[in-house]
């Protein structure tokens, strides 16, 4: 795990947590993107075998599993394997804003887990800790907690990161570009470093869209720019997903790559170039074989 200045403190709460020695309610606090998450799954790893029962939950799931089972008359279920665990730990509680009945949910739950001994550890997205709308009675119960909170990280600790995520990755000896000076957390370095590699990978490139656009828009009498463009004209999107389909035929490009290349829905765009290729297979062979001999 990577530690820096502006996580320490959090970290060594964290790495040093004793059950019988931790406060009630702990937060981590912080904003986007600094390793909240990451903190919560390596406590979770640590004390996994030495506290039971013990929940590791996002606060999303929280939400989405009550509301199930109070569709479905689970509640009673519900409640208790949440409130008869020993440590409890809610990843995000940012997104639970607006979520009345979740909230109330959530505060009997904090209630129920400190009463009968236990421990809750949560994690809070942003730079102030303000949780006012959690509504007064829960965000009471937070602000009685012990806040740790994690800092801004400098461009230093931003660089030493990358270097970090590459090594630890087996990337460092690849040609990765180097993120920009734009990049402010953690979560975006790792974004745009995967993507990268990912790119690196793919078998979709300029040169060969180049090459099928070019063809498609000969034999089909379509500007390039139009195929490219947000015109659903009937002879435009014929020729726009002839131009995915030759991609995936002739270089194997996945319709998944080809979907995020051109910024589609790749479901969508799977779907509708399978459709296509059946029903206009004379055309789909035609340009097929003008490919073949352009080659």
């Amino acid at each position: 795990m990577f530690v820096s200045s502006y996580n320490q403190v959090a970290f060594k709460f964290i790495d040093n947590f004793v059950f019988d020695r931790a406060p009630p309610l702990t937060i981590i606090a912080g904003e986007e993107g600094l390793g909240k998450t990451t903190l919560m799954r390596y406590l979770f790893r640590k004390c996994q075998k030495q506290i039971s029962p013990l929940i590791f939950i996002d606060a999303q799931k929280f939400s989405s599993r009550y509301c199930f089972a109070a569709c479905n008359g689970n509640l009673n279920h519900f409640r208790r394997n949440i409130r008869s665990a020993k440590l409890v730990i809610l990843d995000n509680i940012n997104v639970l804003k607006g979520k009345s009945k979740t909230i109330d949910e959530l505060l009997y739950t904090v209630d129920t887990v400190l009463s009968q001994g236990g421990k809750i550890i949560l994690t809070y997205s942003g730079r102030d800790f303000n949780v006012h709308f959690l509504g007064e009675r829960l965000a009471s119960r937070l602000r009685s907690g012990l806040v740790l909170r994690l800092d801004t990280p400098t461009e230093k600790e931003i660089n030493d990161f990358i270097i970090y995520y590459l090594h630890t990755n087996n990337l460092a000896e690849k040609n990765i570009s180097w993120p920009g000076s734009k990049v402010k957390n953690m979560k975006q370095v790792v974004k745009i470093i995967n993507q990268t590699d990912k790119d690196s990978h793919s078998l979709l490139t300029e040169e060969k869209v180049d090459k099928v656009l070019a063809q498609v828009a000969a034999h089909l009498g379509v500007e390039i720019k139009r195929i490219l463009g947000p015109d659903k004209s009937r002879s435009v999107v014929q020729a726009r997903y002839m131009t995915f389909i030759l991609l995936n035929e002739q270089y194997n490009c996945t319709y998944s790559e080809i979907a995020d290349y051109f910024n589609k829905n790749r479901s969508l765009l799977k779907t509708k170039c399978r459709e296509i290729k059946e029903s206009q297979k004379e055309l789909f062979e035609t340009l097929c074989q003008k490919m073949y001999n352009k080659a």
